[in-house]
């Protein structure tokens, strides 16, 4: 920091002053950091934590002040998980934290959550991307495809937005590439012919993997057959929610089959659809695993905590 230019030349207490570019805020906090005072933590996944604790992160990065960097970069992963099942209980958890809000729309009512109850993607990326901590990135991209760039003309169930101010040219080439992947995705692993379709491949092979389990071997297969025919998992795919939230909606379709509650295929036994439902939640996992690619991430430099000795 003191090897700063110093524009004015100036002095206090003999030591040259440093002129600074950054909010005032986020330089004192980040030295209540550095000095070891207390910091109260937001909960999980409260819309404060990138506001308190994102200036003082960009800062702690620009400055290389790698013990700052280690108090906060825990605090914005908690929130952003790398791994899939930490995604999936992320996603329960807010679910259940977060009351719905009644609201009517032109004598419709309207369930729906408040956007000031959720942290803006945008924010989280533009933050991550000045600290390189990308370890947060996938998440934040993969939530960032799944909402509106800008405010709806309606309030919806789906009323939550991105500020897209907080975006450069880069973020949105890599998010409407990353979408058109997803869809690409979906569309090659579920959809296809009796042969095809991952579903057939399951009761296909199902006598191979494990004898007799299928007690109405018959039927499943005529179910899933019926299934692909019909074209009914392409329509299931081709709505805009599933394809805006496909992971959601894979856990989802295998809840409702291993409850039975799934209207597509509910004329399957139960251990066929337990190995459905087996066969959508690694896929959803497999997808998740390729977020990093799809959105181009893995070139971008990143920060590594130090080791100590």
């Amino acid at each position: 920091m003191l090897q700063m230019p110093n524009d004015s030349g100036s002095r206090i207490d003999g030591t040259e002053r440093v002129d600074l570019s950054d909010r005032w805020e986020d330089v004192r906090s980040l030295l209540r950091l550095i000095y070891g005072l207390l910091i109260t933590l937001p909960g999980r996944w409260s819309p404060d934590t990138v506001d308190r604790f994102g200036g003082p992160l960009k800062v702690a990065a620009k400055y290389e002040v790698d013990s700052v960097l280690c108090q906060l970069a825990p605090i914005i992963e908690r929130d952003w998980p790398s791994q899939y099942e930490d995604w999936v209980r992320r996603e329960a958890g807010i679910k259940r934290t977060h009351s719905r809000i009644e609201t009517s729309n032109k004598g419709h009512s309207i369930s729906y959550v408040p956007r000031s109850k959720f942290q803006d993607p945008a924010a989280v990326i533009q933050v991550a991307q000045k600290a390189q901590l990308n370890s947060v990135l996938p998440a934040a991209y993969y939530d960032l495809s799944r909402i509106l760039l800008r405010p709806p003309r309606y309030m919806r169930t789906s009323s939550r937005w991105a500020d897209a101010k907080l975006l450069d040219r880069d973020d949105l080439e890599r998010l409407t590439v990353g979408r058109e992947r997803i869809a690409d995705h979906l569309r090659g692993k579920l959809e296809g012919n009796a042969t095809t379709n991952p579903f057939m491949r399951i009761i296909l092979h199902g006598r191979q993997r494990a004898p007799g389990r299928c007690h109405a071997h018959g039927d499943c297969q005529g179910v899933l057959n019926d299934w692909s025919k019909n074209n009914n998992t392409i329509a299931y795919w081709s709505k805009e929610r599933h394809l805006r939230a496909p992971l959601e909606t894979l856990e989802e379709l295998a809840e409702c089959l291993q409850q039975g509650k799934s209207a597509h295929l509910v004329a399957l036994c139960l251990p066929c659809r337990v190995d459905c439902a087996a066969l959508l939640r690694r896929k959803a996992k497999v997808l998740w695993q390729k977020i990093p690619e799809y959105f181009e991430l893995d070139s971008l430099p990143f920060w590594t905590p130090p080791t100590s000795d």
